[in-house]
């Protein structure tokens, strides 16, 4: 078993979670990972995680792209997420792109992936306008 914070350094490549394998803890990554064992806890990545048939996740994903053949229970939030057909996701997807192949599942709920940076506008906010007499008098009106 490995730490509760594991970094890997490499820029470039694919890691691999061999089938047999098990991994409880964190990851932090900045490459490819593809999972065909088994990981018990939070991975992020700027890049892309592969979960094949084999590969079983118990956890919360961050990622940019998540391709699922296996098995994700947990949250899971990308740009995109693809459900092949041995596919199955137990939990909340957070996405701007879902795609579920035939034979593939997602038991949970599907919720839009909020590009960062936008904040709803609030609901109708008051505003002080003088009154047309001059006086100290003021009202209040609503935004449309």
């Amino acid at each position: 078993m490995l730490g509760k914070k594991n970094k890997q350094a490499a820029t470039g490549g694919v890691s691999l979670i061999s089938k047999g394998c098990q991994i409880t803890g964190d990851l932090e990554l900045q490459c490819d990972l593809q999972v065909d064992g088994y990981i018990e806890g939070t991975i992020k990545t700027e890049r892309t995680i592969m979960i094949s048939p084999s590969g079983r996740i118990n956890g919360n994903i961050q990622a940019s792209h998540v391709i699922v053949n296996g098995l994700v229970e947990g949250t899971c939030t990308a740009n995109n997420v693809d459900i092949l057909e041995n596919g199955k996701l137990k939990g909340v997807v957070y996405s701007q792109a879902l795609t579920i192949t035939k034979g593939g599942m997602l038991v949970g709920e599907n919720r839009e992936n909020r590009p960062e940076g936008v904040t709803p506008l609030p609901k109708k906010p008051s505003l002080e306008v003088a009154d047309t007499k001059n006086t100290t008098e003021k009202k209040t009106a609503t935004a449309n």
